[in-house]
């Protein structure tokens, strides 16, 4: 319809990189629903649509599949008890310098909040398991907690996790 009422050029102009990018996600779609295909088949298949995509999309797809690869190489190095010398020669070998040392820095605050979640829960529960404390003496204790520990966007972060833990247990 949009070529009829508009003109294929008009068209092509306003909407043609939407109808393609629509019609490779329609393609890929019908390869990964097609239980006809081995998982080798759609593996080629989609290779080969993505060969149809923007060059620039190409690029984008392939760094991000290189960075979830190294991503997972990263844990299963760690789960197999590599050292963190190790993680780092692969991390310098992928990213180079800076890029290690902003994801050195990034591991050193998930360890630091990990440590700090793990101390505040065992607090929190030594006040869960006060007895004589009455329910909104205990509201109160674990509300000081919260706020002595944790400041800005990491108490609203507890106190997500804090309810999701009730709704959950």
């Amino acid at each position: 319809m949009r070529r009829t009422y508009l003109g294929p050029d008009v068209a092509e102009g306003f909407y043609g990189a939407e109808e393609r990018r629509l019609r490779l996600a329609l393609d890929r779609q019908s390869v990964m629903s097609d239980d006809s295909l081995s998982e080798a088949e759609k593996h080629r298949a989609l290779a080969q649509i993505d060969q149809n995509l923007p060059e620039h999309v190409r690029k984008s797809k392939e760094t991000s599949k290189a960075v979830v690869e190294t991503v997972q190489r990263v844990q299963g190095m760690r789960q197999s008890g590599a050292s963190e010398a190790e993680v780092r020669a692969l991390r310098l070998q992928q990213y180079g310098a800076e890029a290690t040392a902003r994801l050195e820095e990034v591991d050193r605050e998930r360890q630091q909040w990990q440590r700090r979640l793990s101390d505040y829960q065992r607090r929190k529960q030594a006040v869960m398991q006060s007895e004589g404390l009455a329910p909104g003496d205990r509201s109160d204790a674990l509300r000081t907690l919260r706020e002595s520990m944790f400041k800005g966007h990491e108490l609203r972060r507890v106190r997500a996790l804090d309810k999701i833990a009730e709704t959950a247990g």
